[in-house]
């Protein structure tokens, strides 16, 4: 106990000692939300359908051998009882996962779950606040077990689909198989996006040519974005705007540093496509919040903010940064709460392995902020590439 004593204090002062990150944007103010030692190493959030965040707290991203934590992954379920700002309330609502990446709430209140190895869905049905119903969305068979190169990255669109990524795999072969029993196999091609029906069913390969496709989201105008990690050897890292049957030039059969005159980046090579803009390094999630895709810089240690400006049928889009911290800031994935403020989660250390740190923050308007810009509508270029492609049910929205 003493030992605990002892760490907790450490991840503490370490905490207290760090830089807070500066609010860029006079029109917000940042606080934060909760710490460790009671929220540690977290990665995806989200909030349920009764307005109550759940974070997913990692303990299987490459634990050293001493590591005192629990065994496997847990989703906690946090609460402001007190309504001070602060969370004072911390439970477990889900546990026993491993190598855990994302989490989301869906529009049928579902909570998904995704880790490297497979999607699924999860629900409390007596009201006790654990989930106590499991339903298996898709799961990967392969050789590949790299902790974030597979399964990750949630979203819904507006017809209620599913979407989620699959990482390189280190180029290994699966076979990914869906509730519905479709089973697409690969290997070598690089990262892919999916769409399937909110219980695993008309399973789709949407689009290719990816390294880590790390964060999905739908705008209102029913558009896809992407943020993906790159080889170290090849940066920019991408945020792009996703097409079905596009392919966006990574190939892992060409080797893992992108360099081969067969990769693409940027759609340099006929039948792949350009990304709409380069990003901080390590963007793991995106968010379409006020007008703008917002976006976490886990290497850069910022929030990202890109505003899209219309380029033939795509975008092209303008960087400016909302927060930027100091390399203890280190922000992974967003939750929009019922009041319109963004919360975001924190791993703080740029160790890999797991390290008894993690963070939680709000961000919120202050009083008066000017009513958000729309999203671009579709330009006639879009229009003639949704009609040409036969995807132009996009246009009903």
């Amino acid at each position: 106990m003493r030992i605990l004593a002892i760490l907790s204090a450490a991840f503490l002062t370490t905490s207290l000692h760090a830089a807070e990150p500066k609010v860029l944007d006079d029109l917000y103010k940042l606080t934060l939300f909760a710490s460790e030692p009671d929220i540690v190493t977290p990665v995806g959030a989200t909030f349920d359908a009764k307005g109550r965040l759940l974070v997913v707290e990692v303990h299987t991203h490459f634990p050293p051998k001493d590591y005192a934590g629990p065994k496997h992954d847990r989703i906690r379920l946090i609460e402001d009882t007190n309504g001070d700002g602060k969370a004072d309330r911390f439970r477990t609502f889900y546990e026993g996962t491993d190598k855990t990446m994302s989490i989301l709430t869906g529009p049928d209140g579902w909570i998904y779950v995704a880790t490297r190895m497979k999607i699924f869905r999860i629900r409390d049905t007596d009201g006790d606040d654990k989930a106590d119903e499991e339903q298996q969305i898709a799961w990967l068979e392969t050789e590949g077990d790299y902790p974030h190169n597979g399964l990750c990255g949630l979203s819904f669109d507006n017809e209620g689909r599913l979407l989620f990524g699959l990482g390189e795999n280190l180029g290994k072969d699966y076979v990914l198989i869906s509730a519905g029993g479709t089973k697409l196999s690969g290997g070598g091609e690089g990262g892919n996006i999916y769409r399937c029906s909110a219980a695993g069913k008309g399973l789709e390969k949407l689009a290719t040519g990816f390294w880590n496709p790390f964060g999905i989201c739908v705008d209102p105008q029913n558009r896809i974005f992407c943020v993906g990690n790159d080889p170290d050897s090849m940066p920019p890292c991408r945020l792009m705007h996703i097409v079905k049957g596009g392919d966006y030039g990574y190939q892992f059969r060409y080797g893992r540093s992108g360099r081969h005159p067969l990769q693409a980046w940027d759609g340099e090579l006929p039948g792949t496509l350009p990304m709409v803009a380069g990003t901080g390094e390590a963007p793991c999630a995106v968010l379409p919040y006020r007008g703008q895709l917002w976006v976490t810089s886990w290497g850069d240690y910022r929030i990202e903010r890109y505003t899209l400006e219309p380029r033939g049928a795509s975008f092209g889009a303008k960087l400016d940064v909302a927060v930027q911290g100091d390399e203890n800031f280190r922000p992974v994935d967003f939750a929009v709460a019922p009041d319109g403020s963004i919360f975001f989660t924190d791993w703080v250390d740029r160790s890999y392995p797991v390290h008894g740190k993690g963070r939680i923050w709000k961000l919120s308007l202050k009083g008066g902020a000017p009513q958000a810009p729309p999203f671009p509508s579709f330009t006639d270029g879009e229009k003639q590439a949704l009609i040409l492609s036969g995807t132009h049910e996009g246009l009903a929205h």
